[in-house]
Parts: structure tokens; sequence; C-alpha cells
């Protein structure tokens, strides 16, 4: 004889994490960036997320043969030798050039 039961859900319960999963989709939602390396090029618009790393190194370690490399090059080995810490904030403002003047908030 098969044994069956029934678990009660509580509304409230069932509505709080219904309210959790819809706020997690619309805060994921704008985010249209699949880009995660640094290193990688990538077209951001307003709301994307955007990954870029800062390294902790001294200045010799950016250095081949005399020549400053970029720190994505692969030729420093950084990922070895330095510790790096990945952000990746969300963008919402894009101005065309330095010379110009952020939109008036009047």
């Amino acid at each position: 004889m098969a044994t069956t039961w029934s678990r009660r859900v509580s509304v409230p319960a069932l509505a709080a994490a219904a309210a959790v999963l819809l706020l997690a989709s619309v805060a994921a939602g704008d985010d249209h960036n699949g880009v995660y390396d640094p290193c990688a090029d990538a077209s951001v618009q307003r709301g994307d997320g955007f990954t870029f790393g800062v390294v902790f190194s001294g200045r010799d370690s950016f250095f081949s043969g005399g020549v400053q490399l970029s720190p994505c090059d692969s030729r420093l080995g950084l990922a070895n030798r330095a510790p790096l810490a990945l952000y990746r904030p969300r963008s919402t403002r894009f101005r065309s050039s330095p010379s110009t003047p952020p939109p008036s908030t009047r």
C-alpha cells in the first residue's frame, strides 16, 4: 500500500517567495552584457553590468623585456603572481566625450 501525504504551504510564505523571485528577475533583467571577463571586449548600454579588474602588484610586474604590457597580456603571468579584485558595477550614465557636460537635472 502506497503512502501519500500532503504538505500545507502558507499563503504568506508562498507570496513572499514569489516576490523575491520576481524582484531578482527584475534586478537581473536589465543587464544585457554577458561578458564577465575584464580582458574581453563588450558593448555596454545603460543599465548593464560591466566587469573590470584591479591587479595588486609592483610596477616591475607589468614589464617584459623592458616593454610595459597590458595587465591582460598572458606573457606577464599575473594570474600566478598577483592578487586580483573583480568588480561588476552597473552603468547608469554614458558621456560621449570628457568635454560634454552632464545633462541638466533641473
